[in-house]
């Protein structure tokens, strides 16, 4: 057998094989500007019409 599928080792868990198996996070930003605009653009194309007929104007 490979070493890849021979048993773990007595104090190795399989969670954390696995963990170390799985690809690096990289530093990204959760939200990015362009999230951002596009999330401002969006509020305004809703919200506006809907305040406009609000207030009646």
């Amino acid at each position: 057998m490979t070493e890849q599928y021979q048993d773990r080792t007595v104090g190795e868990s399989a969670f954390a094989a696995a963990r170390d198996r799985r690809a690096r996070r990289l530093g990204e930003p959760f939200f990015t500007a362009g999230d951002f605009a596009a999330y401002a653009v969006a509020l305004v194309m809703v919200c506006g019409p809907l305040a406009f007929g609000a207030f009646g104007l």
